[in-house]
Parts: structure tokens; sequence; C-alpha cells
């Protein structure tokens, strides 16, 4: 039996004794919020005694939750092993030059929300990695330079290298030895150019990822039903983390672009794609310059602040996708529809938003952008993705822009027909900009009584997203029984300082 911990984080993090997840099944997960798990967990074990100067530490995952808590417990004199998969840190932000990160905006709509730092301010502690707005590639190469200035400075600090790293390198399992208070370690055999020189540790922490994003569908009907893909054959599309064509889409002429799901990721795509902008900050700047807006803005945002506490309050108590959870959420997505309506309705405010609106809209080169999403509201999703949907489908409405924007609530994909190629799972890209017919189906949330009846005609695209949420399978990356979901509230800035 496990025992329980008196520290409330480490119990919250806890997979076995000794054992520690802080990414499998959490929520939220943007990286500001791994840097703060990674950092906080290191800092607890040391003071819990679980690790320290003759106990060591493993850490599972190089992304950015595990270099950072491995480079916490360094600098805390934790002899540290830290192992990869991957040949590289950051691997997934590696491969993404498209995607661009803001540490703070999801924070919206507390005053701090537009600072493009993390910290955002000398008051707070520092961390061991300065985290600056700008694109996922570009990033990886700035963390990967803290990284060594991190190493640099502890190993000054305390003389000696505390850490060691081990790319291409896996857990296979892991037991308990030492009555219970080592946890042993096998590795996988791998073309890793070293081995680690331990195998027996004080605590292991997993930071292996949050799950295989899914990204495919069924694709193309029998060829005598009229298909024309290969039967049997499936669609796939770019994923969140690789370098997408969202911002090239000229190359594409006058695209048809179709985004399923109901996610931050899917939302945060949308949002792009709808204004060419790079970022939800930057969009909801862009709409919000007028000094009317700027007026009427403080009152909408303290209400949408106040459905937003409420909400997250309730949900960590709901069992996700439960009838409960479907409750909290559409009526906080019903909070922000008002909000919306409440704020274009203030005297002044349509006139300034809708025009710049439909100027926006006038510059994209796109045909069409269609969300498509299966319940009649977002799941838990940050609030300035939801709130600038929702101003969108609005405006859209308003500014009788329908023809260049549709938003399909409890709609699915049933399948994706490849209209004049065969699509490659392997090489999502070389469907873009090909033309696709999406057969729908309808859906229903939880808290209605039947499903969405949808036309049975397909609908054209040039540009499939497919942002269906992520599959987390039936094993953990370093143990069989996987955690039930866990939804966090975490702090907004470091609660502590590291050196």
């Amino acid at each position: 039996m496990t025992p329980v911990l008196a520290d409330p984080f480490l119990a919250a993090h806890q997979l076995d004794p000794l054992v520690f997840d802080i990414c499998w099944g959490l929520a939220p997960v943007s990286i500001r919020d791994q840097m703060l798990r990674g950092s906080i967990i290191a800092q607890r074990l040391v003071k819990a005694r679980l690790i320290g100067p003759a106990e060591p530490l493993l850490v599972v995952g190089a992304g950015m939750a595990g270099v950072t808590a491995a480079l916490t417990a360094a600098a805390l004199k934790v002899p540290t092993h830290l192992v990869e998969s991957q040949k590289i840190l950051f691997a997934l932000q590696r491969q993404c030059a498209t995607r661009y990160l803001h540490p703070c905006q999801y924070d919206w709509p507390l005053p701090h929300w537009e600072s493009s730092s993390f910290p955002d301010s000398e008051d707070w502690p520092r961390l061991l990695f300065a985290y600056q707005a700008n694109y996922a590639s570009q990033l990886a190469k700035e963390w990967k330079t803290s990284y060594l200035q991190a190493c640099s400075a502890i190993s000054s600090i305390h003389g000696a290298a505390h850490l060691k790293v081990f790319t291409n390198l896996k857990v296979e399992n892991y037991t308990h030895v030492a009555s219970g208070q080592r946890v042993q370690v096998t590795f996988s055999h791998s073309d890793s150019p070293d081995k680690p020189t331990l195998n027996s540790f004080a605590a292991l922490v997993s930071a292996a990822g949050f799950g295989a994003e899914r990204v495919q569908a069924r694709s193309g009907r029998p060829h005598s039903a009229g298909g024309r893909s290969s039967p049997g054959a499936v669609f796939k599309s770019v994923g969140f983390w690789q370098t997408d064509t969202l911002s090239q889409l000229d190359e594409y002429g006058t695209p048809r672009i179709v985004i399923v799901g109901a996610g931050d990721g899917a939302l945060q795509d949308f949002l792009r794609v709808v204004g060419g902008q790079k970022s939800a900050a930057s969009l909801f700047s862009r709409l919000m310059e007028g000094p009317a807006t700027q007026t009427a803005r403080p009152i909408i945002e303290r209400a949408i602040q106040a459905a937003e506490d409420q909400a997250q309050r309730a949900a960590m108590w709901a069992e996700p996708n439960s009838t409960e959870d479907h409750s909290i959420q559409l009526r906080l997505h019903e909070t922000h529809r008002a909000q919306v309506n409440r704020l274009l309705d203030s005297p002044g405010v349509g006139d300034e938003i809708i025009p710049l609106f439909q100027a926006m809209i006038k510059k994209q080169c796109y045909q069409q952008i269609t969300l498509i999403y299966g319940c009649n509201h977002f799941p838990q999703t940050y609030a300035l993705n939801r709130f600038l949907v929702c101003l969108v489908e609005e405006l859209t409405k308003r500014a009788s822009l329908q023809k260049r924007i549709e938003i399909m609530p409890e709609t699915g994909i049933h399948y994706v027909d490849c209209i004049d190629h065969d699509p490659d799972p392997h090489n999502p890209k070389a469907c873009c900009g090909r033309p696709h017919e999406l057969y729908l189906e309808g859906r229903q949330c939880l808290k209605a009584g039947t499903s969405k009846t949808v036309s049975s005609t397909p609908i054209g695209a040039d540009l499939v997203v497919l942002r269906l949420g992520i599959e987390r399978g039936d094993e953990h990356p370093v143990k069989s029984r996987p955690r039930v979901p866990h939804r966090q509230m975490l702090p907004y800035m470091p609660p502590y300082p590291v050196i």
C-alpha cells in the first residue's frame, strides 16, 4: 500500500512509494505549468528529505518539466540523472517553427497576462530558465543555452557536476529495494552513447509527457460506394508540435480550412487562421485597441474572472467528461457568450470592433474556415481561447461573414475522403493543399437528449487539422497502472527561490 505523504504536492503526484509523475494525465499543461511543477517537486522532495546530497534522484523525460526538475534538484546538491528517450532535449519544441508560445497570455484576465516573460517581475523568485515569448523552435535553442548556463552555475557554486544526462535511453521498469528505501531501475538497451552510473535511486520523477496526440481519422469510403481514397486508409493531420502551414496559407491560393476539436489546440489554431495573428494575445490586443472598448473591458473581464474561478473550483471535484463536468463547462460557456454580447452592446464598442474585424478578415486569403466540435460547449479550456472564439462567433454574425467563417457544434467527423490522392500517415503535409471531402455525423452533449442532425452532403476542405485530444492508452511510461486524469490549480508565479 502506498503510504500517505504529509506534503500535499508530493501526495498529489505520487504513483508509488518514492515514484512521482508531473505530467501524465494532469491539467493544465502549458510550458509555464510544466516549469512550475518541475521546480516545486524537486524542492519539496528535498524538504521532505527524500532526496539530498547522498540520496540521488532519477528524472525521466527531458522536456521542460523534466529539465526544470533535474536542474532544480542539482542546484540543491542532489546527484541527479536525467534520462531522455529522444536524441535531444526539448525534442517536441525543437521540431516546431510555427507555434508561437507566450508564457502568461492564458492567465487572462488577470493583470499580468500581457507580460511576455516568465516570471514577469523581479519581485518573484527566479527559476533556472528564462521564458520569453517566441516561436517554439527558437525557444528550444534558448532553453538549451539556459540549460548549459545553469549547469555551469551549479558547478561553480557547488564545485561539482551534480547532473548527468543520458539520451536515447528509456526506463524499462523499476522495483523497490533496500526495504522500500530505494527504487532500482532497469534501463532499456539502446544506442545511447553513455550508460547511467547508477541504477538505484532515492526517488524517481517521471516527466515523460502527457500521452499521444490524436490527429487521425478514418479515410475514404469503399470505392464501390464512390469513394476515392483506398479502403482502410487512415487520414492523419499535422500535429500540434509539428511545423504546420497555417501561417503560409497563400501558398494554396484561397484554401478551405477545417479544424476539428474543442480543446485549446484546436481553438488556438482556429484563432491563428481567422485573424492571421501569431497568438491569441495578439488577436485580442488588435481587436480591443479602441477607446470605447478599453473603457468597457474592465467590467467584462471581472465577470469572466469570477466565472472562471467558480468553474475551476467546481471542475476540480467533477469526474472529467461526466454530466457534472458538462454542466460546469456549459454554464461557463454561456457566461462567456453573454459577456461577449454585453461587450459588443456597450456604447461605441460595436462601432469599433466590427469594422476592425471586417478589415482583418478581408486581408486573409482563405475562402472559408470551419471549426467543428462535438459538444455544444468547449471542455475545460483557457479563458482567453474560449472568450475569443465566442467573440469571433458573434462578430461573424454581426458582420455577416458566415460565408467565410463557420462554427459547427455537436458535429463530428465520420471519415475524410481524399479526392485525388491517398493519405500518407507518415507525411501528413502531403495532404496540405489537396482537395478533401469530410463526411460529418451528429454528436450530442451529455446534457442533451438527442444527437444533432447533420447534412449527408460532405464539406470540402484543402487543409484539415485534427485536434482530437490526448490518447493516454493503458500504460504509463514508467508504470503499468495509469493515474486517473487530474486537474490542478497551480500558482501563477514561482513560490520559492532555488539558488
